[in-house]
């Protein structure tokens, strides 16, 4: 999905405890004598290889990024926080919300989870409202099913007051 550099950060973060130190395992022969064994070398075949530094960052409020610097090559991936937004204080994506500033444009935060808001019409029928706003709806008539306004119509129920139906353009016009 990420490509190569995505696969290169994986096991990178995989293997980073294990290049942060190299313990000796002991082992126990059944002939009571003990031997050391070294860990199997996981980058053996990518000498000279040393991990500088790995950095998480916020691209912008609604990408986070891993960026990983060996003695080779630089490694980035980016990935999008939706419906969340990144945390400038840890650098990573949220995965809770409790106030609609950490999720990302277009969706709200209820019961600590960011979701698109379900639209739903005025009382009147000429209005479409949701908690990122009220769109008005003249000339048509808010679809009580939807919750939005409709943008077309079928017959002069679909229109507000004053307008009618031009069934075959569906177009509500003043007659």
């Amino acid at each position: 999905m990420f490509g190569k550099s995505a696969v290169l950060a994986q096991a990178f973060l995989v293997t980073l405890p294990l290049f942060a130190q190299t313990p000796s395992i002991q082992v126990q022969a059944p002939a009571q004598h003990t031997q050391t064994a070294q860990p199997p070398a996981i980058m053996a075949n990518v000498p000279d290889l040393a991990l500088r530094s790995i950095r998480l960052t916020c691209v912008d409020a609604n990408v986070a990024a891993l960026r990983i610097v060996t003695s080779r090559e630089t490694y980035s991936v980016q990935y999008p926080c939706f419906p969340f937004t990144c945390a400038a204080d840890t650098h990573t994506c949220r995965s809770g919300c409790s106030e609609n500033g950490q999720c990302a444009q277009g969706t709200v935060c209820a019961g600590g989870h960011c979701v698109v808001p379900t639209p739903r019409c005025s009382s009147d029928g000429h209005f479409s409202v949701s908690p990122l706003g009220t769109d008005k709806c003249d000339p048509y008539n808010c679809n009580a099913a939807s919750g939005t306004c409709n943008r077309d119509c079928r017959t002069s129920a679909d229109c507000t007051a004053g307008t009618v139906c031009e069934i075959a353009a569906r177009l509500c016009v003043t007659p």
